[in-house]
């Protein structure tokens, strides 16, 4: 069994969100401020804790948004119970889609806040279909959480005696108050022990034969050792966790690096998955698990994670009368590590849009739900790499087609936002860092139709994962050839979805390097054809200038096909080498012309913040 669907109504920022989860893993990737940790606290809110503290709604959690009067809600549908454990939740049962098959439950929490500044609100619960429960439901005892929150010390945590974190271990691994008493009594006799030992009876001898000296001729006084009497808290502040690597001597915490000493950290979490068998489903929170870990770690993590929830599933349940035990991870992240290492089908995008004035709210949206194809999902995922995976990160976008493009869009920002007036420096600054806040993708090619997909397809919830992106390409209409098909195709995808507002397609005629010749650039392109290219330069170049059509023979230079310029012999010169050299060469208000079509995509990523945030 798992959560199926998290719903949360008036949370936080979370006017109205639908979430979706996968049966073993989900990541939450977004923004700052875009609903991943809500949509995680909603599930605390829902699910029992395997520590058994669980968090409360307040005042504060009700969106700004929401009317006078309004309250929030937040419910969960719990997805393909057997039916031999059905009885287990039917108090929430969901009408069966068929007889004999697996069920789904639901149930719900509503806060509605006093109607003064002085009361503390009103929870309730529901379950089934908004049937109103007498308290707290009994099946949500049968789901529980584990939660790793984001800010962790863990030196100070498992490392020295102030931390909490290894008594929740142990009290998690003992289980029962029976087991806890047992191990505290145990340890108590144990130190007892320690009073018979030579030196400690020593000790005594050295202060009786004085004390019975001075008390002789009152009360005889004799004193006796005990250790203080231990409890389960002041066992687990004794305990100081030490690392190291397997073939060496392990060292106390705080002189290991915060990467392992975070992964020893979520480790003692995992630790406490070895009790899911204690209930149907164990649902692991995990906030931002890349703190401080190398690329390395965070896809190792991923793929364990993945392996304990499938793990889980695959064991045999064979009596109805025990617990399930089945492991279900939600990650929230900020990391395109984590990102890449996912399918897009566990993906869910937070996203921020704007609501009232200046509220802004919460959407979410699922890649699974985006309608595309088993062959086109397997092609996403290979071509988001962890590069290409900030996109999802970021409400603007720029999509091109090689590394040329994406070294030199930077600097033509630059140039092309600069201003010397003291009154609209402001404005061009925020203008220049909006632009390099946005995400700038190489393509590697002209395959922009999955990319476009995910970022500007609606999902159910009809939000998308960007809010702007320019998509700068080469039309290749070489000597009258009609344009690649790509120039049409992607606006009347996009048109169809009714985001025709947020694309902008930048194209070259015929291409990029064709559209940076013009007369102001000549001094600017030749300094940098001169130092990119490796042969006959200075030839090439007179060629150039003196051709009847300079800037098809200057696009002919980057070209390995038969050269206009036959009697000019000499390698293609590196498209990406020569964008080296030109960066280098320009500056802003160094005179140099940006393309008008490169203008306009840069002025499109840049302009409106309010849209596109």
């Amino acid at each position: 069994m798992f959560i199926s669907e998290v719903r949360l109504t008036n949370f936080r920022a979370c006017r109205e969100v639908t979430v979706p989860l996968r049966p073993d893993v989900t990541l939450l990737a977004g923004e700052n401020n875009s609903g991943k940790t809500s949509v995680i606290d909603a599930v605390r809110l829902l699910t029992g804790s395997v520590h058994g503290r669980v968090p409360t709604p307040d005042r504060q959690d009700l969106c700004g948004a929401a009317a006078s009067g309004e309250a929030l809600r937040v419910e969960a549908d719990l997805k393909d119970i057997a039916p031999t454990m059905a009885g287990a939740y039917l108090e929430g049962l969901l009408p069966a889609d068929a007889p004999g098959g697996s069920r789904s439950a639901r149930w719900g929490l509503t806060f509605r806040p006093p109607e003064d500044d002085r009361g503390r609100g009103a929870t309730t619960w529901s379950v089934g279909r908004d049937h109103l429960a007498a308290g707290e439901p009994a099946l949500r005892h049968g789901v529980r959480h584990v939660y790793l929150p984001p800010l962790r010390d863990a030196v100070r945590e498992l490392g020295s005696g102030s931390g909490d974190r290894i008594r929740l271990m142990l009290a998690t691994l003992l289980g029962s108050r029976e087991a806890v008493k047992a191990f505290v009594d145990h340890a108590e006799a144990r130190l007892g022990e320690l009073t018979e030992e030579p030196v400690i009876t020593n000790l005594l001898t050295k202060i009786n034969d004085p004390l019975r000296t001075v008390t002789a001729g009152a009360h005889p006084q004799q004193a006796a050792a005990r250790f203080a009497e231990p409890t389960l808290a002041s066992l687990a502040r004794a305990v100081h966790l030490h690392l190291g690597d397997t073939d060496g001597a392990p060292a106390p915490l705080g002189s290991s690096g915060l990467g392992y000493a975070n992964a020893l950290f979520i480790a003692t979490v995992l630790a406490e998955l070895s009790t899911a068998g204690q209930a149907d489903l164990t649902v692991l929170l995990v906030e931002e698990p890349e703190s401080h870990l190398h690329p390395q770690l965070q896809t190792l993590l991923m793929r364990h994670l993945r392996r304990r929830a499938e793990d889980s599933r695959r064991a045999p349940h064979v009596d109805p009368a025990e617990p399930a035990g089945h492991i279900q991870v939600l990650v929230t992240t900020h990391s395109p590590v984590l990102a890449a290492a996912a399918s897009v089908r566990d993906l869910i995008v937070c996203t921020r849009h704007r609501s009232h004035g200046p509220q802004w709210e919460s959407k979410v949206v699922a890649l699974a739900d985006l309608g595309m194809s088993g062959r086109e999902t397997r092609e996403l995922d290979r071509y988001l790499d962890i590069t290409k995976s900030t996109l999802l990160f970021a409400p603007r976008a720029v999509l091109v087609e090689g590394l040329s493009e994406a070294l030199l869009l930077p600097i033509f920002a630059e140039l092309l936002l600069h201003t010397d007036d003291p009154e609209d420096l402001p404005a061009s600054q925020e203008a220049v860092e909006r632009f390099h806040g946005a995400t700038l993708a190489i393509v590697g090619g002209v395959a922009f139709t999955p990319y476009v997909t995910v970022l500007l397809k609606p999902g159910s919830g009809q939000a998308s994962v960007a809010q702007r992106v320019a998509v700068i390409t080469d039309a290749d209409d070489f000597a009258g050839r009609r344009a690649a098909s790509r120039v049409e195709e992607i606006p009347a995808l996009v048109s169809g979805w009714g985001a025709a507002d947020r694309l902008f397609m930048a194209i070259g005629h015929p291409t990029f390097e064709y559209m940076l010749w013009s007369q102001e650039n000549i001094g600017f392109l030749e300094k940098a054809f001169l130092a990119s290219c490796s042969s006959n330069p200075a030839d090439r170049w007179k060629a150039v200038v003196d051709d009847a059509d300079p800037a098809q023979a200057f696009l002919d230079q980057f070209v390995k096909k038969k050269k206009r310029l036959t009697e000019v012999v000499g390698a293609p010169v590196s498209k990406p080498a020569f964008a080296h050299a030109l960066a280098d060469e320009l500056s802003p208000g160094c005179g140099f012309t940006v393309p008008d079509y490169l203008a306009e995509a840069i002025r499109f990523i840049t302009d409106n913040p309010d849209t596109a945030s």
